[in-house]
């Protein structure tokens, strides 16, 4: 598994779960880091939850491999594809634990320290830092208590994406490719 997309990882995802009926997409307009909240735009920019979505599609388990390659091939540029943490299972919102970590983050800390607070995962290279993703499917009070202790490794975790993925009441990590062309891949498993 290592090395691999994390588009291709959704769909181990989803073999690993059957019971996952949908999976859900969200198509956005990446904002730049936001370096500044003492000016007004810097902190009207920290507070911008809605990270510029376009469209979001839930996405039939058996239609997910599909959905990837013909959202990779239709590419707009200057779009991201994330995949969100609430899946469809027998009707119900069901979540994958998700975290996206500060920029420099070590992948030590970032392995014991989710080794603390989740039982396994991998964690997902991205262009600026690392993603985990869980192998449970967590109910919506699970889900909210998963995000607090996350908040606790507030030396590696990104608070501020915690902090709009609760107001949101889902998570939400990049799939596609990056500005550079390069896909977020599995980087490590515990």
């Amino acid at each position: 598994m290592i090395g691999k997309t994390a588009g291709a990882m959704c769909l181990d995802l989803l073999e690993f779960y059957p019971e996952i009926s949908h999976l859900h997409f969200a198509q956005y307009t990446p904002a730049p880091p936001v370096s500044d909240a003492t000016t007004a735009v810097g902190l009207h920019r920290r507070l911008r939850h809605a990270q510029g979505i376009i469209c979001r599609d839930a996405v039939l388990r058996g239609d997910v491999a599909g959905y990837l390659e013909a959202r990779d091939a239709n590419h707009v540029p200057g779009t991201s594809l994330s995949v969100c943490s609430s899946v469809t299972v027998a009707g119900q919102t069901r979540h994958i634990a998700m975290v996206d970590f500060q920029t420099g983050a070590m992948i030590e800390d970032i392995v014991e320290g989710m080794r603390r607070i989740a039982e396994r995962g991998v964690v997902i290279e991205s262009t600026r830092s690392f993603h985990y993703y869980g192998t449970a499917l967590l109910d919506g009070a699970a889900w909210r208590r998963f995000m607090g202790w996350s908040l606790l490794l507030d030396h590696i975790v990104d608070a501020r994406w915690v902090g709009h993925c609760l107001i949101e009441g889902e998570c939400a990590l990049r799939v596609s490719r990056d500005s550079a062309g390069a896909f977020p891949k599995v980087h490590a498993m515990f």
